[in-house]
């Protein structure tokens, strides 16, 4: 995270200080509308996950939108290789009355669909890029990360229709002895069956990829005010090739922690093909970051009160006699 840290700030100074300064003071305060808007396309994210649950078992939406707040903030501003928040969600909403397997279930079958979706979006993006610039090493940069992305989708997907997560318990049985392992093979047993069955519902893997494609397509609306903010208008096409291939970068970048460095060269050199300054890009960049700070550093401090309420309330009591 310290180079990344540092990686971003030399972006910074060899654009000046003060010429990023300018862009951003040119929007003030109305940057907020940022972390404002963002509620829209987080609630359509919040539903691709939602109806992944049985409908008759399905927990209420403020908890799935909580546990989802917390997840997606763990992955923004923690270096978990966008994979922790997903597993920390996942035991957030066990702790409140989810049953592991079907917690499990819904976390992993939206992270396949949120990298399927990623798909199309790059897909989408390098398509824009190729009416806009022509061939360039972006393009292929981005074709290349695609195919890769594509290949990983599918193996990803095969595993967890092959019984992974049995064959992970059983194999590790054979060095760990330890009777808690028995139930955890029970659980794995169920988490493969709850994934296979949820895989099998076509209604439900196409309800949920269409609200996880409408939340990364709206995500472009923040790139839009961000920019009109600051004082530039640019058209749809440019918008979303802006906000599409940004998406790809940092998904490309994710064993960088927050992509931090990467995410303002990314902004950089595709503002080039829109024809935004050096500056405006950098600025765009770090006006989403402060959109992830105001959205995300509450729901850490929010997830650490209700975690400490939870061990207050099933171990934190004194033993009774």
């Amino acid at each position: 995270m310290a180079c990344g840290l540092i990686f971003a700030t030399v972006l910074i100074a060899w654009q000046g200080f003060q010429s990023v300064g300018q862009a951003l003071s040119q929007a003030g305060f109305q940057l907020l509308w940022l972390s404002a808007i963002h509620i829209i396309p987080f609630l359509f994210a919040t539903g691709s996950i939602a109806v992944l649950f049985n409908k008759n078992e399905r927990p209420s939406f403020s908890l799935i939108l909580r546990g989802n707040w917390i997840g997606t903030s763990i992955n923004w501003l923690l270096p978990v290789a966008q994979l922790g928040g997903e597993l920390g969600k996942a035991i957030w909403w066990a702790g409140r009355g989810v049953p592991g397997p079907k917690a499990g279930s819904a976390v992993l079958v939206d992270k396949t669909l949120q990298a399927v979706a990623q798909v199309f979006i790059s897909v989408l993006g390098v398509g824009l890029l190729i009416q806009l610039a022509g061939e360039g090493h972006i393009v292929i940069g981005a074709i290349f990360f695609t195919l890769l992305l594509i290949t990983g989708v599918y193996f990803f997907y095969k595993i967890q229709r092959k019984g992974f997560f049995t064959w992970l318990t059983t194999k590790a049985e054979k060095h760990i002895k330890n009777q808690d392992w028995k139930s955890l093979g029970t659980d794995a047993g169920e988490l493969d069956r709850q994934v296979t069955a949820t895989y099998q519902s076509l209604k439900t893997i196409l309800n949920s990829m269409i609200l996880r494609l409408i939340h990364r397509i709206l995500q472009s609306v923040e790139v839009w005010l961000g920019l009109w903010l600051m004082g530039y208008s640019l058209e749809l096409s440019e918008v979303l090739l802006l906000e599409c291939l940004g998406q790809t970068i940092r998904s490309a970048s994710f064993f960088v922690p927050a992509s931090l460095g990467i995410q303002e060269g990314g902004f950089i050199l595709l503002g080039t093909v829109v024809g935004l300054p050096a500056e405006v890009s950098l600025a765009l960049s770090l006006a989403k970051r402060s959109r992830e700070i105001l959205v995300g550093l509450p729901a850490l401090l929010y997830w650490q009160w209700s975690e400490g309420q939870l061990f207050i309330k099933t171990r934190g009591r004194p033993a009774e006699g």
